[in-house]
């Protein structure tokens, strides 16, 4: 059974499903998901050269180095998905934790960075009318994980390096089963239901590493980041009516290149404006179908004050932004806006982000994969001063 089967199913009219794009096409590596916290989702996915967070960023590993202070974050997604064509909608909604970073900053010997992180996901499912007695299903479920370490060194208060080494790891399954509703006796339909499960399961694992730059001045921000292409061992096996067959196939795939060059405007105090540019280095080599993905975010912050004393909508960051992408698979795009805020908790540094992004996804102007989708997403920062002398401490 090949994985690409789903895809002439996806599309076919008047079905029930549930599904995102990039979930159906067996060549790719599902939907993806930014390596980007609230904050800089609040600000349409951009802010990637914007130093004043605190924080690992998997994207731009650079601008730790320009940090003082350990931190820890945690990221909480969830997402409310509407999938219609002219005819027929459907609603969907899933949560899951992409990601958790560690920031180690020294004074004079670098930063360390290290996190885990879901890359990509799968969550498709598609349930054709039934015909004969005979009612199918279809699924596809997993994704891409990332666990990954960075060091970074700014080698003057202008100039910041950063390299990273990244372990890929993936677990995908694509399911079909059929339940047979008739006479349970008939020797022809044995235990009645699903006796025709086939399920196509698919594990992946590599390394890729990246380099990344942030140029920093009084008034304005650069970073540029790029990651490798990769290729990926891909192991196949198949289950059938629950009897396990073994490895059927061991092959090689490829991840793209990845780049990233960001810009952030400091037009005045506490306000900040970002531009980030992303492309991505699919095309027909990774599989039929697929095209380079790219994408804009532009995005907005106006920061909150440091002072303890102030009120607390006054510590406050705001934060609002929109985006354009191109989607690595042929036709697909999505645009999106954003916003966001940033909510102290405590003197030193703690905060919750929270960003809310509203979005159209959809594959080609073919009307029956169009979605319109509101995504939260929080993150919870923790920040420390262990290690630095006492009259640092704040």
């Amino acid at each position: 059974m090949k994985s690409a089967f789903i895809i002439p199913l996806a599309l076919a009219a008047r079905l029930w499903a549930d599904f995102s794009p990039l979930d159906v096409n067996a060549n790719g590596i599902g939907t993806l998901s930014a390596p980007l916290g609230a904050r800089e989702r609040a600000m349409g996915n951009s802010g990637l050269a914007s130093t004043p967070a605190t924080g690992v960023s998997q994207a731009n590993p650079s601008r730790l180095a320009f940090q003082d202070k350990h931190s820890f974050t945690g990221t909480l997604e969830t997402t409310l998905e509407y999938l219609h064509d002219d005819d027929f909608g459907n609603r969907r909604s899933d949560a899951f934790l992409p990601g958790l970073t560690l920031a180690f900053p020294t004074q004079k010997f670098g930063a360390l960075g290290l996190w885990y992180w879901q890359t990509a996901h799968r969550n498709f499912t598609l349930e054709p009318a039934a015909r004969n007695g005979v009612r199918q299903s279809f699924f596809a479920e997993g994704g891409l994980f990332e666990l990954g370490a960075a060091y970074s060194y700014a080698f003057n208060p202008y100039l910041a390096v950063g390299v990273d080494i990244r372990k890929l790891l993936g677990r995908e399954r694509f399911i079909k089963t059929a339940d047979f509703n008739r006479d349970p006796s008939d020797p022809a339909y044995y235990n009645s239901r699903s006796l025709a499960g086939d399920t196509l399961q698919r594990d992946l694992d590599g390394l890729r590493q990246g380099v990344s730059l942030t140029f920093r001045q009084k008034f304005w921000n650069a970073a540029i980041a790029v990651q490798t292409g990769s290729y990926l061992d891909l192991d196949e096996s198949r289950h059938i009516t629950g009897i396990t067959t073994g490895i059927t196939g061991s092959q090689e795939i490829y991840l793209p290149w990845q780049g990233t060059v960001a810009l952030a405007l400091k037009p005045k105090n506490n306000h900040t404006v970002t531009l980030d540019l992303n492309y991505a280095g699919w095309d027909e080599a990774q599989g039929e179908g697929l095209n380079p993905g790219m994408g804009i975010g532009i995005g907005y912050e106006k920061q909150g004050s440091k002072s303890p004393y102030d009120a607390f909508l006054k510590r406050c960051a705001w934060r609002a932004g929109g985006g354009y992408e191109s989607l690595y698979l042929e036709s697909s795009w999505q645009g999106y806006a954003t916003v966001g805020l940033g909510l102290p908790l405590g003197v030193r540094g703690h905060s919750l982000d929270i960003a809310l992004l509203g979005g159209h996804r959809e594959l080609g102007g073919n009307s029956f994969v169009a979605e319109e989708y509101l995504k939260l997403s929080l993150t919870v920062q923790g920040v420390g001063v262990w290690g630095q002398p006492a009259r640092r401490r704040k």
